[in-house]
């Protein structure tokens, strides 16, 4: 699921193989954490993951990361270095000014984690609460997509058995 734009032709082969993983929730967003391809998997996961939802913004003004089970405090800290990280590698722009100014201005919680500075982690592990399938844990790994625009892949896997049991559980059920 590609978001329409005309000057990004070469993130087709990014949707692709996200598209072809139906067992694995992966998603993809640009610098700005504007999720751009996700899987049927990764948006039943989490509905944030969906195309054209800005992470940050999801986290901190929608705050739907709350309603998850996903520690709202680890979430929150990793959504904030990684826009810190664009800042360090690619600079501001128009987008980042506008997204980092729309938090400061209208989430308090943003400012606060904004001032603790900690480093953005490239992999991690968060419980996920879905519907029907119960808690299951997943690890994260993050991985820059090849340009020079930021885009980042990220891929999940099972922490453990009864988590894979149930994320196949609910791989399932988006075949049925």
């Amino acid at each position: 699921m590609l978001r329409e734009h005309q000057d990004v032709p070469d993130r087709a082969g990014a949707v692709a193989l996200i598209d072809s993983w139906a067992g694995v929730p992966a998603f993809a967003h640009d610098k700005h954490l504007s999720v751009f391809a996700a899987n049927g998997l990764a948006t039943a996961l989490l509905p944030i993951f969906a195309v054209e939802v800005n992470l940050a913004r999801a986290a901190f003004l929608d705050r739907t990361l709350e309603r998850t089970g996903i520690d709202w405090d680890d979430a929150s800290e990793q959504v904030a270095s990684s826009l810190r990280a664009t800042l360090a590698s690619y600079g501001e722009d128009e987008e980042y000014v506008e997204v980092v100014g729309e938090l400061a201005a209208l989430s308090p919680d943003f400012a606060t984690v904004w001032a603790r500075s900690v480093p953005a982690p490239t992999r991690g592990t968060f419980p996920f609460r879905v519907d029907r399938f119960g808690v299951m844990t997943l690890t994260y790994q993050q991985l820059l997509i090849p340009g020079d625009r930021g885009d980042v892949l990220v891929v999940w896997r099972p922490a453990d058995d009864h988590s894979a049991k149930r994320l196949a559980a609910l791989a399932q059920s988006l075949v049925d």
